[in-house]
């Protein structure tokens, strides 16, 4: 081969360059485990909520060490940025998508306006959505456009020709002339959002966290590995911040105002009461008679004053406090128009809101603010211009706050007034009252104020972080999450890098034992391969995910076939009798169409994979694009190099051993004779296949039909089939199975699907524990059972969340992929062999493999021991599955042309089974050492992706098997007679 010298010097500084990057992550590993060691020491188990303490202490040991000099070449803040990231699911942490909501951007882009073409519009295009992959304000053109009168337009002063937009929009513009400002101005308002999202996450202290806006959907991706605090991290991310400031009123102005309302609730109550009662209605107010009164009872006599456990003091600005359970309801009825009618003229623009809850997280206070006609507070938090976390008169966290000239201004006003009236300021963020002072000394100047109230630690420095980089455009709500332990992630890094260990160890035994001398050079240079890809992976920042070392274990396979390809081709030059040199230089050129062209088939439904797949599925096919980049490079030029390098020694290069030496050689089936046969065999297992995907179907994930997944361990092995009883009873519907261990289960809801928000979340897993109370051991706490721990061994171990809406965008993204794929190698097959029976023929073998492995999942999910539910991870594999076939099938094929160029007096039946026959040895083989790799991934490799090896196990046996007796005889039956002996 020429240019030795020059792919030796390139190969080397590649490894070179693979290795300098590797080293930052050994070196930020060292360090860490140094931290971990110097906290363990320093903080004996003994002391009271160690582990926080341990884990504050690492931060300060890494802290302190920083930006000291490392080997000469690097510090650890440095090593930190450069070292290769791990996933979510090998770290542990949290990965959310959010929805900014376009509709609360285009409502403030027309100042709230009460238009009802407007807002007939919004609600239109709410319902566009739900079938719709459009962005939103697309449907909202559309829905406007539907609605609409004759004289409507958005350019009306009471829609988007208004005070806040006067300087691009006006009275006399049309439409379409409107469309690109508001679509200009929306996507302002979301790169808005994008940035104070990423300044949050900046402050929040988490290495390598990553944010990315999604298209123009108004989606943003967060990624924070190694987050443990899930409450904290949804409540700074969903926070909007809107902070305001009003004046209250005192609770002796209103007591009166309660009592009336409850008096025309009662009386309602009652009338409805008397007309509904029945004799079963008669029997349970006996028994209740005997049951202590519960607030929670819709029909208590006194709805509003029964519900009361306690006051403010008098002249206050709390009128009452209820229990937070009654909070929802309480709010209901003084919304209502009869009851806010009972309100004096003064107050008829009163806005009731809630305190935060005290410390026991059961009783919360309501409060009256003075509002106005269009319910807008005196004083906003857009005038804040720095935050700090600080201390209140007695010790407690708070923060103060500092407002720019023109806010400070109207402090000094709002605060004055409440001083002459001897009332309160509430300061009130996201709609919550956290304190409500009073202003005992007169009017502050100067712009400082403080908010107080129970906050924690935490609580007050987010706070402040998140008044510093200001407040979101418009809400945001977590349409889908993922919610992974650091115990779990440790769990599936071990378990990850012993299947990849007994993977690479069992293929270079085989190579050496099949291929003697050559296999030798085929395992260093798969070797070097393994050194390229993590080189690769960290210089370009990318993630590595458990999907993605199983990208890697199979770039062993692929990597194994290339050099397969390479020493059949070989051995069979050297049957015909060639000398050592001529025949390895001739099986290198004559391996390298197939190599090319099978290895470009997987990458075309790799990149389809990068391009819809979402994380830890895109982890999967970079891994997949790399390892196929890597596997070519060291398989033609560093095998060739090698082997080479040893005939110019003179040294002997074996490429097989006794055992396998004519193994496979001289056979001469007649494949074709036999595709009958396998036509019937194959048409048995697509009717079963496609009858049991009709009849039983399959078992969908959360990530195509949306809810709430579970990952919960246990203490001790649980029966499924009664945990899933219980849940039913609580949930209404519930699906639970074991998830690896006796004593881990998979738990899934579809409950308040629909619904977004904390509130929701708190809620499911308040219930979720209640539930599963009993089979917990005695002294197990809510925060141990949801929050995550270096080693937490019971509880949530990881959970996942998935919004409807997103849950149909990533079901047609799957879709899309599949088909895209086939089409691409449709494509690429025509083009290649420039006939369409040969693209006909790799599409329906990929086809064939499709359905049948679809099928087995079908039939067999309901009794499986492990997960084999249909989502992302599963189209991966379907996609993988497609790519593996196809390489199969292009190395026949590509055998075929070369026989019928070589042997044109051949018929082409007998051209068509000496290629089979050729092709055969480097079939079986190949798919051997990838059915082991897949095996050992499958038995060693985790739970998580146990669906998905099985999945791959099945496609590579069916792609063998379709590769060689249906893509073949299908473009052998549809070849026309003339060309049968052309090409």
């Amino acid at each position: 081969m020429q240019n030795n010298s020059l792919i030796r010097v390139f190969g080397i500084l590649f490894g070179l360059v693979s290795m300098y990057q590797l080293s930052f992550t050994f070196i930020t590993s060292q360090q860490e485990e140094k931290a971990a060691n110097f906290a363990a020491l320093s903080i004996s188990e003994d002391t009271e909520n160690y582990l926080a303490l341990r884990d504050r202490a690492v931060v300060n040991y890494l802290d302190s060490i920083g930006n000291l000099p490392i080997y000469g070449y690097t510090s650890y803040n440095d090593a930190k940025g450069k070292e290769l990231n791990k996933g979510l699911d090998l770290k542990g942490g949290i990965n959310v998508i959010l929805q900014i909501s376009v509709r609360d951007i285009l409502k403030g882009l027309a100042e709230n306006s009460k238009n009802v073409v407007f807002n007939q519009a919004l609600d239109e295009a709410d319902a566009l959505q739900k079938s719709s992959d459009e962005p939103y304000v697309e449907s909202f053109f559309t829905a406007f456009e539907n609605v609409k009168g004759e004289s409507d337009k958005l350019a009306e002063t009471n829609i988007f020709a208004n005070r806040t937009l006067s300087d691009e929009v006006n009275f006399d513009m049309t439409d379409e002339q409107v469309k690109p400002i508001i679509r200009r101005k929306v996507d302002e308002s979301i790169i808005s959002a994008f940035e104070v999202l990423r300044k949050r996450i900046d402050k929040f202290g988490v290495t390598q966290p990553n944010i990315q806006r999604l298209g123009t959907s108004g989606r943003i991706l967060v990624e924070l590995p190694g987050a443990k605090d899930v409450d904290r991290v949804q409540n700074l991310l969903q926070s909007t911040a809107q902070l305001e400031f009003w004046e209250t009123f005192k609770n002796d102005q209103l007591i009166g105002f309660l009592s009336q309302a409850n008096e025309l609730l009662k009386e309602e109550l009652k009338d409805t009461e008397s007309t509904e009662k029945t004799a079963a209605d008669a029997i349970d107010d006996l028994l209740a008679d005997v049951v202590e009164k519960d607030s929670t009872d819709v029909n208590l006599p006194n709805p509003i004053l029964d519900r009361i456990v306690g006051f403010g003091y008098q002249g206050g600005p709390v009128l009452a406090q209820f229990a937070q359970k009654d909070q929802e309801l309480i709010a209901e009825y003084l919304d209502r128009a009869d009851v806010r009618k009972l309100l004096p003229a003064p107050y008829r623009y009163i806005k009731f809101a809630w305190g935060k809850a005290q410390a026991n997280g059961e009783v919360t206070e309501l409060f009256a603010l003075r509002s106005n006609r269009n319910g807008e507070p005196p004083l906003s938090g857009g005038v804040v211009v720095d935050a700090m976390q600080t201390y209140d008169a007695v010790g407690k966290p708070a923060v103060s706050m500092q407002m720019n000239a023109s806010g400070a201004r109207t402090w000094e006003s709002l605060t004055g007034k409440a001083f002459k009236g001897a009332s309160n300021i509430a300061i009130v963020l996201d709609n919550v009252v956290y304190s409500a002072p009073g202003v005992p000394g007169g009017a502050i100047s100067g712009g400082r104020s403080e908010i107080t109230g129970e906050f924690t630690l935490n609580e007050a420095i987010d706070l402040a972080n998140v008044l510093r980089a200001g407040k979101l455009p418009a809400s945001a709500d977590i349409i889908q999450s993922e919610i992974v332990g650091p115990s779990l992630g440790q769990e599936a890094i071990e378990s990850g890098v012993y299947s990849f260990l007994i993977a690479l160890a069992l293929v270079l035994v085989w190579m050496v034992f099949y291929y003697g001398t050559s296999g030798i050079f085929a395992d260093i240079a798969l070797s070097f391969n393994i050194l390229l890809i993590f080189g690769v992976l960290a210089g370009l920042g990318a993630v590595l995910t458990l999907p993605g070392i199983a990208g890697i274990v199979l770039t062993i396979g692929i990597s194994v076939d290339a050099n397969v390809l390479i020493f059949e081709r070989v051995r069979e030059e050297l049957r015909r009798g060639k000398g050592i040199r001529k025949a390895v230089a001739d099986g290198f050129n004559n391996a390298l169409s197939s190599i090319l062209d099978a290895n470009i088939t997987t990458g075309l439904t790799a990149l389809i994979l990068f391009v819809f797949g979402t994380g830890p599925i895109k982890g999967f096919a970079t891994t997949l694009l790399i390892g196929i980049a890597t596997s070519l490079f060291t398989a033609i030029f560093i095998t060739r190099i090698l082997v080479d390098s040893r005939n110019e020694k003179g040294k002997n290069v074996s490429f097989a051993t006794a055992a396998t030496r004519g193994l496979l050689s001289n056979i001469n089936w007649v494949f074709l004779g036999k595709r009958k046969i396998a036509y019937a065999v194959s048409g048995v297992l697509l009717a079963i296949s496609l009858g049991s995907l009709f009849t039983i179907g399959l078992n969908q994930g959360v990530d195509f039909v949306g809810g709430r997944s579970y990952t919960v361990r246990f203490e001790n092995a649980v029966n499924p089939s009664e945990i899933e009883s219980a849940l039913v009873d609580v949930f209404g519907s519930a699906e639970v199975k074991t998830f690896g261990e006796a004593n881990q289960l998979k738990i899934t809801t579809k409950y308040k699907v629909d619904v977004e928000g904390l509130a929701v979340d708190n809620e499911i897993q308040t219930k979720l524990f209640e539930a599963l109370g009993s089979y917990l051991p005695d002294g197990t706490t809510y925060d141990s059972f949801v929050n995550g721990s270096d080693d937490k061994a019971l509880g949530i171990m990881s959970s996942i969340k998935v919004g409807p809406t997103i849950a149909d965008d990533i079901k047609n993204n799957s879709y899309l992929a599949v088909i895209g794929s086939l089409i691409v190698v449709f494509l690429y097959i025509l083009l290649r062999f420039r006939k369409w029976q040969f693209s006909l023929g790799a599409v329906a073998a990929v086809f064939h493999d499709v359905i049948i492995v679809l099928g087995v999942f079908s039939l067999t999910y309901q009794f499986m021991p492990f997960n084999m539910e249909i989502n992302q991870a599963f189209i991966a594999a379907i996609l993988t599955v497609i790519g593996y076939s196809l390489n199969d099938t292009v190395v026949v094929f590509d055998r075929i042309r070369e026989y019928v160029n070589e042997h044109p007096k051949w018929t082409f039946n007998t051209t068509v089974d000496s290629a089979l026959n050729s092709t055969l040895s480097r079939t079986l083989n190949t798919s051997l050492t990838t059915l082991i790799v897949l095996l050992a991934i499958f038995i060693f490799g985790g739970e998580s992706i146990r669906g998905f090896m099985f999945a791959l196990i099945i496609g590579v046996m069916v792609g063998t098997y379709s590769s060689v007796f249906i893509a073949t005889p299908v473009m052998f039956d549809t070849q026309a007679k003339k060309d049968a002996t052309k090409n």
